[in-house]
């Protein structure tokens, strides 16, 4: 009798303890990589030296227990600091359905000052189409106005446009996030409805009107010119694009001479 080898599957338990110490080291250097990127005395390289590899070496190790680690590590760490929800989303954004299910529940169920460390982490994903993810897992339609705000930052920080039209996103929305950042988006994204949404809110009060100036400034559209020039102008229209603060000079009166600029004294 021929003998029949027969394979056996040996499981090993996933050890929640690493994973909840991979989440701990995560959320430390997701904080380090912050300070560093914007150090005076680091460059990018090193950055990546310093803490993106290894703050990457703890997002794998988040995302190697699979779907055993979601409800007992991962889904808590939804509702903790800044930074430990920016490190959990970006280990979600790279799972399978049960991850993007676990994803899209904290998203609806986030209060709006949380949205902005879910969002940063989903949208430093590059492996997967996370917008297409989104949009499929959320009805973006009836979302409330903070989700519609941080789902079209994620399109803007991604350079993908939405499959919906960006009037349909920002109409009826009470709040000014969605329509801010949808004019934020037709700046890198060309979107067919984009150009007539900036010119619609080249005059707009606040960070509506600096994003339509700003953004009709980069796409060269007529009247954004004039419109940044009249917000220099009008006390009280709120946040001016810092190009225009920069390009603006005081002029001289009449009969008053121009001082040249004073140089900085060696040492």
């Amino acid at each position: 009798m021929a003998k029949t080898a027969t394979a056996r599957a040996y499981v090993h338990p996933v050890r929640l303890d690493l994973v909840e110490e991979a989440l701990d080291e995560g959320d430390f250097l997701w904080r380090r990589w912050n300070r560093a990127m914007v150090a005076a005395d680091h460059d990018l390289a090193a950055v990546v030296r310093f803490a993106e590899e290894r703050l990457l070496g703890c997002i794998d190790g988040l995302r190697v227990g699979g779907d055993a680690v979601i409800e007992p590590v991962l889904a808590p760490a939804l509702d903790g600091e800044p930074a430990r929800r920016s490190t959990t989303a970006l280990a979600l954004a790279g799972g399978g359905d049960a991850a993007w299910e676990c994803l899209a529940a904290a998203l609806r169920a986030a209060p709006p000052e949380a949205l902005p460390a879910l969002a940063r982490g989903i949208e430093l994903e590059a492996a997967l189409d996370v917008v297409a993810e989104l949009e499929r897992r959320l009805d973006l339609g009836d979302a409330a106005d903070a989700l519609k705000a941080a789902f079209l930052d994620i399109c803007a920080f991604r350079r993908r446009a939405p499959a919906a039209p960006l009037t349909s996103l920002v109409s009826g929305s009470a709040a000014p996030a969605p329509l801010r950042a949808a004019l934020v988006l037709a700046r890198f994204v060309p979107v067919a409805d984009g150009e007539s949404l900036i010119r619609g809110a080249l005059h707009a009060p606040g960070p509506v009107g600096a994003a339509a100036v700003e953004s009709g400034l980069v796409l060269g559209l007529p009247g954004a010119a004039g419109a940044g020039r009249e917000a220099l102008r009008v006390p009280g229209r709120g946040a001016v694009p810092a190009r225009l603060r920069a390009g603006r000079r005081r002029r001289p009166r009449a009969g008053q001479a121009v001082r040249p600029a004073r140089r900085r004294r060696a040492g």
